[in-house]
């Protein structure tokens, strides 16, 4: 039945039946509303569906007459199915927000809200986070997408909260491919200033503070696979317990590249150990050391503790002493590209006096 003719059959239908005393009539009228009853729960299991119903029942429906029936008057669970409410909580799972897919949400999901703002504060390592959640109800179904987040993280040591906002990525990915979405934990280390890896496209990337995009956003400067960052190779160069096992090894790699701040165990050359905290450093190739406060190690102390590989530390030496000193640095270049010049001038003119000497004379004739 389509619903033009749902129109007329409600608009003519005996809603008082029940109140005649002439079987016939009861059981004609009774008969016509079975029949739109059962049009209209058909007509719930389509997009906006159950909307629709209840806007016929109420424009055509007598107070008084025939009472509401129960699909009407049940929430959106009695249409939404357990594949559906476990695919709306996998959107929430997945981005690492389930703690906001609260019953009220879901309540809000069942009644087919087109649009949800969900709040999410939590902490992580002490610092808050707060977060909203926009959803969207999908067309065609009872499915909701997550189409972004905005997160706030109050940095110590900065005045104003860093905001950012992160749009997720639900187009399915070719070949199983894994789309570059953010969970909230690895934003919430973004917006720190470590950097995070993405998986689908095999790149690193990092916020730069310096640079604000239109949309507001802090712009992101992005490493991929040909800028040679070998997050393995460099842990390779420090003295860190866990790259003899390969197990403990993997684990600390992933959360490094959550953009977590880790804390592992450094073996000193006298054979202490020291545990300390770890990030990826991409620009230079290295891992930036914290200490138990969270204060950076100088590479001076790496050094002399062999925390560091001597050739690698030698490397980073010469790179800060480079960018501390750009001016000297040339004027040293400059003063090397002379003494080579002048030295080929010298060799040059005592070649030259050389061969004036074995010359042999001309006789006067």
């Amino acid at each position: 039945m389509t619903i033009e003719e749902l129109h007329v059959k409600m608009k003519h239908a005996d809603w008082y039946y029940q109140y005649s005393d002439d079987s016939t009539v009861w059981q004609k009228g009774a008969k016509a509303i079975r029949d739109i009853q059962e049009s209209l729960k058909v007509l719930i299991q389509s997009p906006e569906g159950k909307e629709t119903a209840n806007k016929l029942w109420d424009l055509y429906v007598p107070k008084y007459s025939v009472n509401k029936p129960e699909f009407l008057l049940t929430t959106k669970s009695y249409i939404m199915d357990e594949k559906t409410s476990s695919f709306n909580e996998g959107q929430y799972k997945r981005l690492g927000l389930l703690a906001a897919y609260t019953e009220k949400v879901k309540t809000q999901m069942k009644d087919g809200e087109p649009l949800l703002q969900v709040p999410l504060s939590t902490e992580f390592d002490g610092i808050k986070n707060d977060a909203t959640i926009y959803s969207k109800k999908s067309t065609s179904s009872d499915n909701y997408f997550i189409n972004k987040f905005e997160l706030s993280v109050q940095i110590p040591g900065r005045d104003e909260a860093i905001k950012q906002t992160f749009f997720v990525n639900n187009q399915k990915q070719e070949n199983g491919g894994v789309a570059d979405n953010y969970t909230l934990k690895k934003a919430s280390n973004f917006l720190h200033g470590r950097p995070v890896y993405l998986e689908g496209s095999q790149s690193w990337e990092q916020i730069d503070f310096k640079k604000k995009l239109e949309n507001g956003n802090y712009a992101k400067n992005r490493y991929d696979k040909n800028y040679g960052f070998d997050l393995k190779k460099v842990i390779a160069e420090y003295s860190v317990k866990v790259r003899t096992d390969e197990e403990q090894l993997s684990r600390f790699i992933q959360s490094l590249e959550r953009g977590n701040l880790q804390k592992e165990k450094f073996v000193d050359g006298q054979g202490r150990v020291e545990e300390l905290y770890v990030s990826p450093s991409l620009k230079t190739s290295s891992l930036n050391l914290y200490d138990q406060n969270k204060k950076p190690v100088s590479l001076e102390t790496q050094i002399e503790k062999q925390y560091i590989s001597k050739e690698l530390g030698e490397k980073l030496k010469q790179f800060f002493q480079q960018k501390q000193n750009p001016d000297q640095t040339q004027k040293t270049n400059v003063s090397q590209s002379q003494v080579k010049k002048g030295a080929k001038t010298n060799q040059k003119q005592a070649s030259e006096k050389t061969s004036a000497k074995k010359a042999p004379k001309q006789r006067n004739r």
